[in-house]
């Protein structure tokens, strides 16, 4: 039995001994990622292209709405003079848009 607690302890004093020597050689560096992205040029070129990009989706989505819009108001309009299958048409159309316009969004979300 204290032939086993010694080789503990003396197994114990060896990690002790190599964990002391490896934590003096590592070195722990921090960077700022916000400083970098606003005061470097890579940061700063990548951001105005972050921006860009939004701005085009944000143009994109509109255009999808303002034509849904229109759809709609088109399909409202002339519901009633249409024929079953000129409605169906015109709803199919409609949905495909929207379809569209709800993928857009997912990809700008993204």
């Amino acid at each position: 039995m204290k032939r086993t607690a010694m080789i503990f302890v003396a197994a114990l004093c060896v990690i002790a001994s190599v964990g002391d020597v490896w934590a003096q050689e590592m070195k722990i560096g921090f960077i700022h990622t916000q400083k970098v992205i606003l005061e470097t040029k890579a940061g700063k070129d990548g951001y105005a292209k972050l921006e860009q990009l939004v701005e085009e989706y944000k143009r994109q989505i509109q255009q999808k709405e303002a034509e849904i819009k229109a759809m709609e108001d088109e399909l409202a309009k002339q519901g009633k003079m249409l024929s079953e299958e000129a409605r169906l048409e015109k709803r199919e159309e409609l949905q495909k848009v929207y379809k569209d316009y709800t993928r857009l969004k997912e990809d700008a979300k993204t």
